[in-house]
């Protein structure tokens, strides 16, 4: 039969209106959100587990009369316009997709590869991938605990960057390729063959079938050729938004950096790759000073360093002190946790797939702390993603129609273990007052919002929440060491009236007799991928002994880098004591040039200092 777009019958039942739930629920912020979904639904049909999911995002343009069905697409956009007499919004979206398939069009093709394929496009049976995938709505086939979506509502998140509001689905799974095209518009007045007039169900499918099956061919809309089995999503008219390609990275260092730190996937955009190898560059390069970045920087470093470095903690669940009557099992999850200055007071929910879900507030207004937890186990992945939300942004104990209380119990109680959790490992800072009832429940928001005091007066039965906000000041930006293939060396140059660092860092043996100097040092990365550095400096006086402390640099905090080895041209092993970060030297002369190589207990890009002091 003929290929052409083919809109069903309504069978004069619902009519189906413009404002599609569906895709309104992504398209306020319609790029991320496709971004979450599409990676997501990708990394829960992976192949092979020791390699990543590889995923390619590339943006094209094509003249409209090469789309297949372009002509029949918009006569319907003007079907739709006549239907739509009297919603402004309808009207305007159809005229402007009208007045866009007069140009070239924007297209987004978003490939798969260690993938299934959709399976079951030859037979379109109900229950396939493909089936759920292309016609089934608010249903989806995964049913294993650890995959990321279970709801067939997140397949509206493409649809939704579409001016079109129109896709095509391309697959091979073995010797099937396939392709179909998917377009969700509203009800409209249509014909069929023998001229009898009907109601649209609003939803047609580009098809050579009556059944609206696949069409058993390859799929050709650009240069791409698939050879591997894997789908393709094709997004027709893509939403116009600026530096789209950076907000798609974005939404997939935000959303996955976890996924890409554990070799679960890795990502092209455009011409830019974005895997295990890259993604500390590519966080830590984010523009400064903004706070989404600086919360991803934290984040990330928290993934990095809990357990490794000292104060950055790593804590795996006893199932005695939560989880225990929700057959949750010891180890089930584990809470990251870094307490610092000015951090976001927040705890990053993710589950086995490694997405991040939302970050909890309300757990604690006095303590400066960040977190992240890691949702590993099986029954405990089983029960947050029964309370999981379609948008994958809230866990809403509300929404389980059978066991609603013990949902709400679960949730309920874990918000607990994580405050307690806490108060138990950082305590209130010095100088904080402490909360009454552990009002921090209650007033946490605001703490968040840099509120730093709430008053509760005297008259009853009012509160007056007092709002101080706090001063931050512009610091000094640490050094951030890199490859440099040149070999030309970063320099570390002393700052103007130099203070002694923060007495945060503990002082330790020897150390209370040595005195802060800024000394200019040249550092070089010469194997950051194995932790090997180059340090260099001119001695500045005759000194008995020298302290050399090694720190790294997080965005907001720092924290002690053990040495694993350490090398010092013209010094003995005598003359060197390594403590842990701490590095005494002795018998170095005034003027002399100190050349240092180093190899450090963490490895990759990260931002590094060196302290100097001097006895």
């Amino acid at each position: 039969m003929k290929k052409k777009w083919r809109f069903v019958s309504n069978g004069n039942g619902e009519e189906i209106g413009f404002n599609d739930p569906g895709i309104e629920i992504f398209s306020a912020n319609s790029i991320p959100s496709m971004v979450r979904e599409v990676l997501q639904n990708s990394i829960d049909q992976r192949v092979d587990p020791s390699q990543p999911v590889y995923v390619e995002f590339e943006i094209f343009e094509v003249r409209s009369d090469k789309i297949p069905g372009m002509k029949d697409l918009k006569d319907s956009f003007k079907k739709c316009i006549k239907a739509a007499s009297g919603d402004p919004a309808a009207e305007a979206f159809f005229n402007q997709a009208l007045e866009k398939a007069e140009h070239p069009v924007k297209v987004l093709r978003i490939s798969d590869f260690n993938t299934t394929g959709l399976v079951g496009a030859e037979t379109g049976e109900k229950g396939t991938p493909w089936h759920s995938l292309v016609k089934a709505r608010g249903s989806s086939n995964k049913n294993m605990v650890e995959s990321g979506g279970s709801f067939g509502i997140g397949k509206a998140a493409p649809i939704a960057c579409s001016y079109f509001h129109t896709i095509f689905y391309a697959s091979k799974v073995e010797s099937i390729t396939s392709y179909i095209g998917v377009s969700r518009l509203m009800s409209f007045e249509d014909k069929d063959a023998f001229g009898k007039t009907f109601i649209t169900s609003g939803t047609g499918f580009y098809s050579s079938s009556e059944k609206l099956n696949a069409i058993l061919h390859p799929f050709v809309l650009s240069n791409f050729r698939r050879e591997k089995n894997g789908t393709d999503i094709y997004i027709l008219a893509l939403e116009d938004i600026e530096n789209i390609e950076d907000t798609i990275c974005f939404a997939v260092l935000k959303n996955f950096f976890i996924s890409i730190k554990e070799r679960r996937l890795s990502i092209r955009v455009g011409k830019r790759i974005i895997d295990e190898n890259t993604i500390a560059a590519d966080i830590y390069g984010l523009e400064d000073n903004v706070k989404k970045n600086t919360e991803l920087k934290v984040y990330y470093d928290l993934l990095r360093y809990a357990g490794r470095v000292e104060d950055w903690l790593r804590i795996p669940l006893n199932a005695e002190e939560y989880g225990r009557k929700y057959d949750i099992d010891d180890e089930e999850c584990e809470l990251l946790l870094v307490k610092g200055e000015e951090l976001n007071r927040r705890i990053l929910m993710t589950r086995k797939t490694g997405m991040t879900l939302f970050s909890q507030g309300n757990i604690s207004g006095s303590i400066s702390f960040s977190g992240i937890l890691r949702i590993t186990g099986e029954n405990m992945n089983r029960i947050f993603k029964a309370m999981e939300m379609p948008a994958h942004d809230a866990w809403e104990p509300g929404r389980c129609k059978v066991n609603k209380k013990f949902y709400k119990n679960a949730y309920d109680d874990l918000r607990c273990y994580l405050r307690n959790k806490v108060q138990e490992v950082f305590g209130h800072a010095a100088g904080d007052m402490e909360s009454a009832y552990d009002m921090d429940e209650f007033f946490g928001d605001y703490a968040e919002e840099d509120i730093s005091e709430v008053e509760l007066t005297k008259r009853k039965p009012k509160a007056t929440l007092r709002r101080n906000k706090i001063s931050r000041k512009k610091k000094e930006v640490p050094i951030q060491i890199v490859e440099d293939p040149a070999g030309d060396p970063f320099v570390e140059k002393p700052i103007k009236n130099p203070k002694k660092p923060s007495d945060k860092m503990p002082i330790e043996g020897k150390r209370k007799e040595y005195h802060f100097r800024a000394v200019e040092k040249v550092l070089r990365a010469t194997d950051m991928m194995h932790g090997v550095y180059e340090l260099s400096f001119c001695m500045p006086t005759k000194k008995k002994s020298v302290l050399l402390e090694f720190k790294g640099i997080a965005e907001k905090c720092a924290y002690k880098i053990p040495l694993q080895s350490i090398k010092v041209d013209g010094l003995s092993e005598s003359h060197i004591e390594v403590r842990g970060y701490q590095v005494f030297l002795k018998g170095l002369k005034k003027g002399s040039n100190v050349f240092i190589r180093f190899k450090t207990g963490l490895v990759g890009p990260m931002m590094l200092g060196v302290d100097y002091y001097e006895a």
